[in-house]
């Protein structure tokens, strides 16, 4: 089975490609290349933005930080048809584990309904919600954090180089 290079969910059909690597939805496709533009960053400078980041307020309640990303697993099933899915939030300890514990419950009430995947996937998403929650957020930033931060600074980037190549291609026509 596939798994998706920018946030590791596994691929059963369809997806996008680039190159020999392949993405879950447009999305991921356009967050990897944020992150191949960021990659001339150093490393310093992003670790100083997902400081930035995480001392941040929360986006979610608008809360004080420190926010890191926070992942919430479900799994739903219907007869033979199952859905696993891993989602992160971007927030404060508070908006993570309410996350966590939705997440927690979708599993409990959706996921059992599936033979045979729900019966053995609901345990295992279950306890990762579990352990995510009991976890906590971490002292430093996240590599989740420091690879969003990355992409922020890529994107920054990729905007700032459009703009000055179309101010060049401005200046161009207006010398002609």
């Amino acid at each position: 089975m596939a798994q998706c290079a920018t946030c590791g969910t596994m691929i059963l059909f369809g997806g996008e490609r680039s190159g020999d690597l392949r993405f879950c939805n447009e999305t991921c496709l356009s967050k990897s290349m944020m992150v191949d533009y960021g990659r001339e960053i150093p490393p310093e400078i992003v670790a100083q933005r997902a400081l930035q980041i995480r001392e941040s307020s929360c986006p979610q309640c608008n809360g004080n930080g420190p926010i890191d990303l926070q992942v919430g697993h479900t799994i739903i099933s219907v007869l033979v048809m199952t859905q696993w899915n891993s989602k992160a939030v971007l927030g404060c300890r508070s908006c993570g584990l309410t996350h966590q514990i939705k997440s927690f419950f979708i599993c409990l009430f959706c996921g059992w309904w599936g033979f045979p995947w729900g019966l053995i996937g609901t345990p295992i998403q279950m306890i990762r919600n579990l352990a995510a929650a009991f976890k906590g957020l971490p002292a430093e930033p996240s590599p989740e954090l420091r690879q969003l931060a990355l992409a922020d600074l890529g994107a920054e980037l990729n905007r700032k180089t459009a703009e000055f190549a179309a101010q060049l291609t401005g200046e161009g026509d207006a010398g002609s």
